[in-house]
């Protein structure tokens, strides 16, 4: 995810298209979409550009700026899955627990699953 975040005294409109003297919005949008989408993550794959989003909220227009979201998405391949029949015996689970308030005292568990064989 990719925000592009402008603010401007002069108001909304030259915060989404700036001015003769500052950059708004729309022109970082321009620029920063085509730079990363493609972008390639070495052994992995390439951004791809997913949806371009207007953030626009009554909070931030009274801060007194204007955010676009990028949303890129990446292919991952994890690891394929591995034989369960690989891992060593389960034999011990330890563990601490809360109950309740933070005023409780913390419980700790621990049970010996060795089985006799």
């Amino acid at each position: 995810m990719v925000y592009v975040v402008t603010s401007h005294a002069s108001g909304e409109r030259e915060r989404r298209r700036g001015n003769s003297r500052q950059v708004g919005a729309y022109e970082l949008v321009e620029r920063v979409a085509p730079a990363v989408h493609g972008l390639k993550v070495d052994n992995i794959g390439s951004l791809s550009l997913e949806s371009i989003d207007n953030l626009y909220s009554d909070r931030f227009d009274k801060e007194g700026v204007v955010i676009y979201g990028l949303a890129y998405r990446l292919r991952l391949t994890f690891p394929p899955a591995f034989d369960v029949n690989t891992l060593n015996d389960f034999e011990l689970y330890t563990g601490t627990h809360q109950v309740g308030d933070a005023d409780d005292p913390e419980l700790q568990s621990r049970a010996d699953l060795n089985q006799p064989e």
